[in-house]
């Protein structure tokens, strides 16, 4: 089942619920100190999905620098995994390509995170290079994908 999720700029009051969410991935190496580092940032930009009651289901950060948009996280709680949490987050981190001016958008994901890796497939995103053993000893797939036009929608590839 899809439910709709607001987006909004994360505040402090998030972070508990972050920090629940990182500390949940087995392969993750955030913590709640780089949580609170990333709010402090000009350039980062920390978003997250509330279901209609609320409750934070997932978050995302990403830069807008160098005229560039780069995925450093996202996470959806447990509780609300497999409810179109991450593709929320991710159409809005699309939309908000589009509204900086950054001609493409970029990520990297574990070669064996096959969910997030369909989901980037399914948005128009490709593997534009690889770095061996980037996550302990696993190797990390370099993606991206030009920002859709002013008007276009996320799911166009814009390539």
């Amino acid at each position: 089942m899809t439910l709709a999720f607001a987006i909004r700029l994360a505040e402090a009051s998030d972070l508990e619920a972050l920090t629940e969410m990182v500390a949940a991935d087995p392969h993750g190496t955030w913590t709640r100190a780089s949580l609170e580092h990333e709010l402090t940032l000009a350039w980062s930009h920390m978003v997250v999905a509330v279901d209609s009651q609320g409750v934070v289901a997932g978050f995302m950060v990403y830069w807008h620098t160098a005229g560039e948009v780069e995925l450093l996280n996202i996470a959806t709680s447990p509780t609300f995994m497999r409810q179109g949490v991450a593709r929320t987050l991710m159409a809005h981190l699309l939309e908000a390509a589009t509204r900086l001016g950054a001609p493409r958008v970029m990520l990297e994901v574990r070669a064996g995170n096959l969910p997030a890796r369909s989901l980037y497939d399914s948005l128009g995103f490709v593997v534009v290079g690889t770095r061996k053993g980037y996550y302990a000893g696993e190797d990390a797939l370099l993606m991206d994908r030009a920002a859709p036009a002013a008007g276009g929608t996320p799911s166009e590839s814009g390539r």
